[in-house]
């Protein structure tokens, strides 16, 4: 998080997509989706970047094609949550 706050823009590299943020995104949507959103109320950087990543059209489709071949997920503007 320290990495992210410094940064300042969303990404943990740079200013654009990096695979840092592909691998940190999967595991934060894993996260989130086992506990519950709430999570991210207390780390506001996590927040600003799985808003910043989830919202880049590869993630998208990317999220989108998982969703599809697992049928057990439903899309939501650009997250998703486990069907229960």
């Amino acid at each position: 998080m320290k990495t992210l706050a410094e940064n300042g823009t969303g990404y943990l590299v740079g200013n654009r997509l990096s695979l840092a943020d592909v691998g940190l995104i999967e595991s934060l949507l894993m996260t989130v989706d086992y506990f519950t959103e709430e999570l991210l109320e207390h780390y506001p950087h996590l927040k600003v970047c799985e808003q910043t990543v989830c919202k880049e059209h590869n993630i998208l489709e990317w999220l989108c094609a998982y969703v599809l071949d697992r049928k057990c997920f439903t899309v939501q503007p650009y997250r998703i949550e486990l069907n229960r």
